[in-house]
């Protein structure tokens, strides 16, 4: 009741330990502040998770986690989205292509099978990494079970800071995660893939997430991934 009435006010941390239900309120409060300056900038994205609650999944191998979407189809699946989740120790906004996104697939394929489009993408992620912390980029390969139980068969996560290195944090350059990685896009077939290209913010990182105006810095970090999801979007 209390979250409801005040609306979003910062990602506070509860010294009793991470609490999902909690999270989900919060985030869930998050999404709706935010809303209608998102949908002035990604024209159609005004359906969010219906519910916000407690999801348990008998075959996860991640952390507990709130999670929530605002997508410009009410099947999110079917197309590029925002999807948003908050851990006990960050925050996370991802652009993702979910595996029935057809022709969102067909134009990373083409991207990652050409040497000139393919730069570009690097470019625009690089450009991305200048504008926001910690941009990630993960690639899972999953079944379900009874459709509704989701089972990760395969993962490939990156730092995008392993292409070249990041002396300043720490980061060794290991490039051929970033060429397995495009090997891996540009193969894809028949079997449920995603990607989702992310930037992480970290509470020990980041102390201001704790105040409601950093609904306004989430909203700068939505804007900055622009010119990538138009990229994604063009004909291939």
């Amino acid at each position: 009741m209390h979250n409801d009435l005040i609306g979003f006010c910062g990602f506070k941390k509860c010294e009793e330990g991470y609490d999902l239900d909690e999270a989900n309120k919060i985030l869930r409060n998050l999404i709706r502040a935010i809303k209608p300056k998102i949908q002035e900038i990604y024209q159609g994205f005004i359906y969010e998770k219906p519910k916000y609650k407690r999801q348990g999944n008998p075959y996860e191998i991640y952390a507990e986690a709130a999670w929530s979407y605002l997508a410009p189809q009410e099947e999110f699946t079917n197309d590029l989205h925002f999807t948003f989740s908050l851990s006990e120790t960050s925050f996370f906004i991802g652009l993702t292509i979910p595996h029935n996104a057809g022709q969102r697939w067909q134009r990373l394929k083409a991207i990652c099978q050409d040497d000139n489009l393919f730069r570009e993408f690097e470019s625009l992620l690089f450009e991305l990494r200048s504008k926001l912390p910690n941009i990630y980029l993960e690639f899972l390969q999953r079944h379900y079970v009874r459709r509704t139980d989701g089972v990760i068969d395969g993962i490939i996560e990156l730092n995008l800071d392993t292409i070249n290195g990041n002396p300043e944090e720490n980061v060794k350059k290991n490039k051929a995660l970033w060429e397995g990685l495009r090997n891996t896009l540009a193969r894809k077939t028949s079997y449920n893939g995603q990607l989702m290209i992310r930037t992480r913010y970290f509470f020990k990182e980041h102390p201001e997430m704790e105040n409601e105006n950093f609904k306004d810095e989430i909203i700068r970090a939505i804007t900055a991934f622009k010119p990538m999801y138009e990229f994604l979007s063009q004909s291939s």
